[in-house]
């Protein structure tokens, strides 16, 4: 999971890019309680949440489940998606009535090709905060 300011992956683009964006983006309300998506699925979106409360639930080999994480408007997930066939490593589940925004990786690479200097830059977004989590965790110390 991925949690960050929705704006990074805009920032740098123009208003008339984001709208492109925006345009290509599908909205979808989600009921308390209801699966965005499962742990094991393929991902194939980045998801914005827009209104509401998201729950990451991790199930491990023994069937135990955990709450791994909670996002709320405005945090986004999945970028990971948006690059390579990437396995949901936990289910992603509303808690309450949730408007989640989503990007599909086709139309994330028809934007990147249509204008490539908006690719660019959303592309070095994507690397910039990916690798800025990947830091993060290097430096948290472990459970044992």
């Amino acid at each position: 999971m991925q949690t960050s300011s929705a704006n990074f992956l805009f920032s740098g683009l123009s208003d008339e890019q984001v709208r492109r964006v925006e345009r290509l983006q599908h909205r979808a309300m989600y009921r308390a309680g209801q699966a965005v998506y499962a742990q094991g699925d393929l991902g194939e979106h980045f998801y914005i949440i827009d209104d509401g409360t998201i729950e990451f639930v991790v199930r491990d080999a023994g069937a135990l489940s955990y709450t791994a994480q909670t996002m709320t408007s405005g945090e986004c997930f999945g970028m990971a998606a948006l690059l390579d066939d990437v396995v949901r490593m936990a289910s992603a589940v509303a808690i309450q009535e949730t408007m989640i925004r989503s990007l599909s990786r086709e139309s994330f690479a028809r934007l990147c090709q249509d204008d490539p200097q908006m690719g660019y830059t959303m592309m070095r977004n994507l690397a910039i905060s990916l690798s800025s989590m990947l830091l993060q965790r290097s430096y948290q110390p472990s459970v044992a």
